[in-house]
């Protein structure tokens, strides 16, 4: 006992000096092996799991964060450090109520007579800290009546799901399997066996009786095509907050331990157990992960908080794919599976994207587009390495996990090229970069069949882009055509959506350019293989043709 003991304070020794470095993965790891010792010193533990704490701070790992500083505390609930490190997680997770409360506690643990110049400073940012929350929370409170954002508003009618379940019997009469239709009626269906779970809840005012497996329809639903959900009703969200707890707790799931406790404890409880019970433990805490995610991010526009719960999803699934590789699927379940890591791969680059644009950092912007470009690489690596299953065994299936997976990944690639282009436009590597942004759209665009949406966004995108970084005249022009002929094809299924969402203004100012390109180049004043930079905002455009230069004020003609 003594020997581990020894063992875990040289350890804790080793971590702080790397912790003083700022060599925050090298500590974590070291607090981690002292942590597993499992010394029977309950202050030392606390202290080993707040410094883990503050590591996974600096490395923004909020949800884990808090984690541990919550493990701390309960280890000794005077430890003013680990307050004050759990109510930080809860500030940058934007959950002021409970920072508020972990403020208050890190304050309250410091209320002595005898305090250090070092503990009255503490005392001091702690204060500071509690004074923040308060109005935090106070914004967050008079925002109440706008907390939740309805991602699709349209009528009945004019509902997307709708016009797809009128269409698919005429598809399928024409063989015609790569509509859109089929992935957003596949993915409502989902979202409506889901919703019907839910609805069967009962509450007697005792206790609350509900249905189980609701969590699988509703995560499916927004893997399989998150434009599909929408509030039906205000209380949907209590509902889903009542659900996810109860199946969580009849499966045994975890609620809020992190990806290595999730496994290590699944692996004890295997020894005991077995798969059949350890399962679909871990199955209800993946996809419980995803909707917190999803409700976070898409209702709450709390990005900071859904990345988290998503990278804490895929983290989980990493692990346990390698840790269970040779179990078999039957056994360790669908989450395992690359298709279903790849719906939530798609998730969380969307959530990285959003959280980029609503980032006030440069630095953490630039590394969130780092992150986002490996990711699309791999997501691509991941589908070309896999064949998709023909179209017509499960079209939306082969839609949502294969194409549509790969298209997001070429728009995101497109993205991230985009935004370092537009901050370099007077270079030759700016113009290099928003060329190539435009390529990747157009990839983009290929996956998603001519009657999606998303097919004339990123047509759009990509001419915006070549246009920006001087892509020869002839491929913009094609590229003009095809959007102009798409428009209305996709508009048969998802015009109120497009309406709602304001690209009628994007499609218009980039057709625009359609007959004025053609002009110049029928009056012989510019070639096909020119290669054109046009000022967006001014509509100014200049290009060059080998050693050749013009310019060209747009706006006159």
């Amino acid at each position: 006992m003594a020997q581990k003991l020894t063992r875990a304070q040289q350890l804790k020794d080793t971590a702080n000096a790397s912790f003083v470095k700022k060599e925050y993965k090298a500590a974590s790891a070291k607090y981690s092996e002292a942590i597993s010792l499992e010394v029977d010193d309950k202050d030392l533990n606390a202290v080993l799991y707040a410094n883990r704490s503050a590591c996974r701070l600096n490395q923004r790992k909020f949800l884990d964060a808090a984690t541990d500083a919550i493990k701390a505390t309960e280890l000794n609930p005077t430890y003013a450090k680990a307050w004050a490190r759990l109510a930080t997680a809860k500030d940058m997770l934007k959950q002021p109520s409970e920072s508020k409360s972990a403020w208050q506690k890190a304050v309250n643990a410091l209320q002595r007579t005898d305090l250090t110049d070092d503990e009255l400073k503490q005392k001091g940012q702690y204060e500071r800290g509690l004074a923040d929350a308060e109005e935090a929370l106070k914004r967050a409170k008079a925002d109440l009546n706008n907390q939740f954002e309805n991602p699709v508003v349209v009528k009945e009618c004019e509902a997307p799901w709708n016009i797809a379940f009128g269409l698919i019997p005429r598809l399928e009469r024409e063989k015609n399997f790569e509509s859109s239709a089929w992935v957003i009626a596949s993915a409502y269906t989902y979202l409506e066996q889901g919703n019907m779970k839910m609805d069967s809840m009962v509450n007697d005012g005792e206790q609350t009786t509900v249905q189980l497996r609701a969590l699988e329809p509703l995560s499916n639903a927004i893997m399989t095509d998150p434009r599909v959900f929408h509030l039906a009703k205000s209380e949907w969200i209590s509902q889903l907050n009542e659900q996810l707890n109860a199946e969580v707790m009849v499966h045994g799931g975890w609620k809020d331990a992190g990806p290595a406790q999730i496994i290590s404890e699944a692996n004890a409880r295997l020894a005991k157990e077995g798969w059949d019970k350890v399962r679909p433990a871990l199955s209800v805490t993946i996809r419980a992960f995803i909707l917190y995610a999803f409700v976070e991010g898409k209702l709450l526009r709390n990005f900071t908080t859904e990345v988290q719960y998503l990278g804490r999803a895929i983290e989980v699934l990493e692990r346990g794919q390698k840790e269970w590789e040779h179990v078999s699927f039957k056994d360790r379940g669908a989450i395992f599976r690359d298709t279903f890591k790849r719906g939530v791969d798609k998730l969380y680059m969307d959530s990285l994207r959003e959280l980029h644009d609503t980032e006030q950092d440069p630095h953490v912007q630039a590394s969130i587009l780092e992150e986002l470009y490996e990711k699309s690489k791999s997501m691509i690596e991941s589908v070309n390495n896999s064949p998709p299953p023909t179209r017509e065994l499960d079209p939306a299936f082969a839609a949502a996990y294969y194409y549509h997976a790969r298209g997001n990944a070429y728009a995101h690639q497109a993205f991230c090229c985009s935004r370092r282009g537009s901050q370099l436009t007077d270079s030759k590597e700016g113009l290099t970069l928003l060329q190539g942004a435009g390529f990747s759209y157009l990839k983009a665009a290929d996956e998603f069949p001519e009657d999606d949406e998303w097919h004339t966004v990123y047509l759009t995108a990509a001419v915006e882009n070549m246009l920006e970084g001087g892509a020869a005249v002839g491929l913009v022009l094609e590229t003009l055509k095809r959007l102009r002929l798409a428009i209305p094809v996709a508009e048969k299924i998802w015009g109120a959506v497009m309406s709602r969402a304001g690209y009628k203004y994007r499609f218009q100012r980039a057709l625009e350019f359609e007959p004025k390109l053609q002009r110049l180049l029928d009056e012989g004043k510019i070639m096909k293989d020119y290669g054109m930079c046009i000022n967006l905002s001014s509509a100014s455009a200049g290009g060059s043709f080998g050693d050749e230069s013009f310019s060209v004020d747009l706006s006159k003609i």
